[in-house]
């Protein structure tokens, strides 16, 4: 999960799941305007199947 800078947040490489994440109150983020993470999901082997998500 990354934050709208790029900076992981939570997870990482080479990792399936992660507890929950506390991102402090919203003015301590960018100047308190509501912004969103983006999570980013990828195969972990090139055997995996593409399941669609929605």
């Amino acid at each position: 999960m990354e934050d709208p800078q790029g900076s992981v947040i939570a997870g990482g490489n080479n990792i399936n799941a992660f507890q929950k994440v506390y991102l402090g109150e919203r003015y301590t983020h960018n100047n308190g305007i509501s912004c969103l993470s983006v999570l980013k999901v990828e195969p972990f082997n090139l055997l995996s199947l593409m399941i669609n998500y929605g």
